[in-house]
């Protein structure tokens, strides 16, 4: 995780677009990392004007919710996870977004939380709590789906959830 997170300061220091980065970051991941690990990645980069570029490789799709309609959009891309081979190529896409905006990025542990028959939480259910609150602070976001989420089921894998709020 350290290479990773240096070599892509690096990179971004270098003026690159994200795809750039991540591809050569896959190039040399496999030569400074066991051959079992890899890692998988979701990233955002703003450009200040409207719009950001994302990618993800081997990652759960970004949630997009818009404040203006109240309404969330999954961003996803189905691209390898970084440091299987050296020899990839990664796309990014581009989305526009306003001020208000939310960005929800989360572990595969989040989705995949079940309850007792079995059932998992999901999209649908970090959806339900953005959508319904979206507008409120971050804090208290995350505070409704930490609950909701120890409501629903047995937590069984790491739960990571990092919300981004777009200002400009």
């Amino acid at each position: 995780m350290g290479n990773l997170k240096t070599a892509l300061r690096f990179g971004f220091a270098q003026g690159q677009s994200l795809a750039a980065v991540i591809a050569a970051v896959c190039k040399v991941l496999p030569e400074v990392k066991p051959a079992e690990m890899y890692a998988t990645f979701a990233g955002l980069r703003f450009s200040g004007r409207g719009q950001v570029e994302y990618l993800i490789a081997g990652h759960p799709a970004i949630l997009h919710y818009h404040a203006a309609n109240h309404e969330a959009e999954r961003r996803g891309m189905e691209q390898f996870p970084l440091g299987l081979t050296g020899d990839c190529a990664y796309e990014s896409s581009i989305a526009s977004y306003d001020p208000g905006d939310l960005f929800v990025l989360l572990s595969d542990g989040v989705i995949e939380t079940e309850d007792s028959q079995g059932a998992e939480f999901g999209f649908t259910g970090v959806e339900r709590v953005v959508v319904g609150h979206g507008t409120e602070p971050l804090k208290e976001i995350m505070n409704r789906l930490m609950k909701e989420l120890e409501k629903f089921g047995n937590r069984t894998d790491d739960q990571t959830i990092l919300l981004i709020r777009a200002l400009a």
